[in-house]
């Protein structure tokens, strides 16, 4: 497999013609499989022409080294691709090792917390051996799937808003060397948000930087600039549609017209969109949890997104295709 997108001077690149990149988060693991096809067609009916999903390695790997693909349960991660890809849609994979995701411990099996890999987010030795377990047994379920092959993945992102935790170079260097050994020859990228860009830690040569944000256009595009190895496009990684719930506080909204507003702004800008979240669906029982003060995840994954969590397709997701069809046609 060759890379068949790239990213060349301000554009996307798909088999050497520019490509913007529409995309709406859904995760795979937050939906019963068998409305799999419907979400992600009600996705591609706003117009949109790529999902963006993380993969959550505490949900495959259960326990040390025994892993959970089982098809036609929520850890069949080649059978949600497959059915992306059935339906017509490209696919952003985001493996992590560390997904964050409002998810149980970031996505991070918390078997970790009994070895001596707890040096979690590092190039610790002990912890690297797990993450290269844990991703090359991810790869080798979806290597085959890459746009090069035919299949649906166009990129693959490395860890997830690093920035804002670490500035280890070899962890990420490390997790670079992991998909390409593995076969990866797709675009690899990172993301960071407002607090992790201007750090001035989170260059990669040979992964593409992006950002995570709504407003602030214009300082969020200087930003990225700042960080970006060389000139590269512009990609909102995760344009927040909603915000998660906690328990004992009131259910987290985004009104549509702010995400229009937002969305007609980057869009000027000639930027690629991943709506954060497209269809947020259930965590069943991998609620995150936040401190300061501890609080839990509420078992709705709602996120005010423009599908809602039983499927209802939402004013907000009305004004975002009406929006994306007249800003482009």
């Amino acid at each position: 497999s060759a890379l068949t997108f790239s990213a060349d001077g301000e554009a996307f690149l798909l088999r050497g013609q520019p490509f913007r990149i529409l995309s709406g988060e859904l995760h795979y693991f937050r939906v019963v499989p068998q409305y799999w096809r419907d979400r992600l067609l009600r996705l591609k009916a706003a117009g949109l022409n790529t999902v963006s999903t993380y993969v959550a390695w505490n949900l495959h790997e259960p326990h040390p080294g025994q892993f959970d693909f089982e098809p036609g349960t929520r850890a069949d991660l080649v059978g949600f691709l497959t059915v992306a890809h059935e339906v017509g849609l490209f696919v952003l994979l985001r493996p992590g090792p560390y997904i964050c995701a409002e998810w149980e411990f970031g996505g991070l099996p918390g078997w970790l917390l009994r070895t001596n890999a707890a040096q979690i987010r590092t190039n610790g030795a002990a912890y690297m051996s797990a993450v290269r377990r844990y991703l090359a047994a991810v790869y080798e379920k979806v290597v085959g799937l890459q746009h090069g092959f035919g299949g649906p993945i166009i990129a693959v992102q490395l860890e997830n808003e690093y920035g804002t935790f670490g500035n280890s170079l070899p962890y990420l260097q490390a997790l670079r060397r992991s998909a390409i050994d593995a076969g990866i020859t797709e675009l690899l990228y990172k993301c960071d948000d407002h607090n992790g860009l201007p750090k001035g830690l989170v260059q990669l040569p040979g992964v593409l930087q992006t950002v995570n944000g709504n407003d602030r256009v214009s300082w969020h595009i200087q930003q990225l600039r700042n960080n970006q190895v060389k000139k590269s496009p512009v990609f909102v990684a995760e344009l927040w549609t909603g915000w998660f719930t906690l328990f004992s506080g009131e259910f987290s909204t985004k009104k549509a017209l702010d995400i229009v507003t937002a969305t007609n702004q980057w869009l000027s800008k000639g930027a690629s969109i991943n709506y954060y979240m497209w269809h947020g669906g259930s965590n069943f029982y991998h609620n995150g949890a936040i401190n300061g003060p501890y609080r839990v995840m509420t078992s709705s994954y709602d996120y005010d997104s423009p599908v809602s969590e039983n499927g209802t397709l939402t004013p907000k997701f009305y004004a975002l295709r009406t929006a994306l069809k007249t800003a482009l046609g």
